[in-house]
């Protein structure tokens, strides 16, 4: 099964990562699979859930090198008993055009396959990327931790960068769509999803720079997880 062409052997690397990482846990039904970033903030877990979007690795990357725990840059899983989120030990597969985020990481540039260079419908997400170890950003894995704060990112390159308020249905809906085994869980996730949703900090995060969204979740984060209990 041919699964990648390209000169880079981080890129072949990442291609497979996400090839085995998709494979081996499309089984793994005991945890509700969520399509999300997550890192921990003072022993919290902050979730960045999100359809597929090639810039999500890159937040999670700088947060990762500003100081915060690694659990997942794609997917991540949530224990629905403890609500409880778990890592992936695996590196970042972070977007080819968003390593210049990374200069510390002396990456040569990649070529852009024909998809990036005009996308067609559901191939957003669909991008050559890089494999970047959590320990080449100064950072560590992070152990399971209690979700303390729930980010939507809704990149807008251009625009500010802001936090809003967000919640009711439309981010139980925007939750739900972030579950990869809805088909198992079913009604289930939606009490889960809202259940999670009444016991945090919620927010939408409108991303229209990269190093201002990490820098606004680092600065916001410690007053928001401050009275989140274990």
């Amino acid at each position: 099964m041919k699964i990648f062409e390209g000169r880079h052997d981080d890129e072949m690397a990442a291609r497979l990562i996400g090839f085995v990482r998709d494979w081996a846990t499309m089984l793994t039904n005991e945890f509700v699979r969520l399509r999300a970033g997550g890192v921990i903030l003072d022993r919290r877990a902050v979730l960045l859930p999100s359809v597929p979007q090639p810039h999500l690795p890159a937040l999670v990357g700088l947060l990762v090198r500003s100081g915060a725990a690694f659990l997942g840059d794609e997917m991540v899983n949530l224990d629905p008993i403890l609500h409880r989120i778990h890592g992936l030990s695996l590196p970042l597969r972070v977007d080819a055009d968003d390593l210049r985020l990374f200069p510390e990481l002396r990456r040569e540039p990649s070529s852009a396959p024909r998809w990036k260079l005009d996308p067609g419908p559901g191939l957003e997400g669909i991008t050559t990327h890089r494999t970047v170890a959590v320990q080449e950003l100064g950072g560590m894995q992070g152990g399971p931790a209690n979700v303390g704060w729930i980010v939507f990112p809704q990149f807008e390159p251009g625009s500010e960068t802001r936090l809003e308020p967000f919640g009711g249905a439309p981010a139980l809906f925007a939750f739900t769509q972030a579950v990869m085994n809805l088909h198992v869980w079913e009604e289930r996730a939606l009490t889960l999803m809202r259940d999670v949703l009444e016991e945090v900090a919620v927010s939408r995060l409108v991303i229209g720079s990269l190093p201002e969204a990490a820098d606004l979740i680092r600065r916001t984060a410690p007053g928001l997880l401050k009275g989140v209990t274990a």
